[in-house]
């Protein structure tokens, strides 16, 4: 066959917004907003996307939920960029020990741009490769900020696979923020984790071990969180043993780990 050539795509866009108010003391500031994404080919099975000032008003709402609980709940991913391979991202670790939560960049704070590389680097080996960097907000003192996800999932056995992922969030010009405010931003927070996913050939036998450290400037910002489950099912019986541990002291502020200072263990 002919040779594939260049396979990308553009998708610009281009944003105004004028207002007025007839109210005392209630104005409406005139804007302008370009930017787009891009998404390149780099071989058939691995793809670069690239955004630039993105603008996600297209993005369905969040379905209301009376939270009754003292734990944050759990909202899903919408917003396209952030979908494209996502297991790769957001399958580590379990529902409520997850190291990365994409929903953590960008909400509420203006995103400069942003670059992936995901997809399979060969049969056995797929890659995850993110970086977003996020504008300062003046009104609350938020420093401009980077996120960095690094994820590598290794297929061992016949359908068993080992994955990596390492987390990074920094804090751009951190000394210059005020002593109240650094109290409340962090200058970084890092997390480096390590799982096998089990799967026999005859799919009677899943589970799943993984472990996680924390690394922040302060020491009680180094913490632990570890977890295992093994499950079987034939069609007499189904079985599954579950256990659970996190520190007091690990932080994950780019996942979602609703509560720390646990031991947990549950089966069925």
């Amino acid at each position: 066959p002919p040779d594939q050539g260049l396979n990308y795509s553009l998708t610009p866009y281009v944003l105004g917004t004028v207002g007025d108010s007839s109210i005392d003391g209630i104005t409406y500031d005139d804007e302008f907003k370009v930017g787009g994404d891009v998404k390149l080919g780099l071989s058939s099975s691995l793809n670069l996307d690239l955004t630039i000032n993105p603008d996600f008003s297209q993005v369905d709402v969040d379905r209301q939920v009376a939270n009754l609980t003292r734990f944050e709940l759990f909202f899903p991913e919408r917003r396209q960029f952030f979908l494209e391979n996502a297991d790769l991202f957001s399958s580590f670790g379990y529902e409520t020990i997850r190291p990365f939560f994409s929903r953590r960049i960008g909400l509420g704070v203006p995103i400069i741009a942003g670059a992936r590389v995901s997809g399979n680097l060969n049969r056995n080996l797929r890659l995850g490769l993110m970086d977003m960097q996020t504008e300062k907000v003046d009104e609350t003192g938020l420093p401009s900020q980077n996120f960095a996800v690094l994820s590598l999932q290794q297929k061992v056995f016949s359908r068993s696979n080992i994955g990596l992922m390492f987390v990074n969030k920094e804090s751009m010009d951190y000394e210059a923020l005020a002593d109240s405010l650094k109290t409340t931003y962090t200058k970084f927070n890092r997390n480096l984790g390590l799982e096998y996913n089990l799967a026999s050939s005859d799919n009677k036998y899943t589970g799943k071990l993984f472990m996680l450290k924390s690394f922040g400037p302060e020491s009680t910002e180094n913490g632990f969180a570890q977890g295992a489950h093994l499950a079987y099912s034939s069609r007499k019986w189904n079985w599954r043993v579950q256990q659970e541990y996190i520190s007091k002291n690990y932080v994950s502020e780019v996942g979602y780990v609703p509560r720390n200072n646990y031991i947990k263990f549950n089966g069925s």
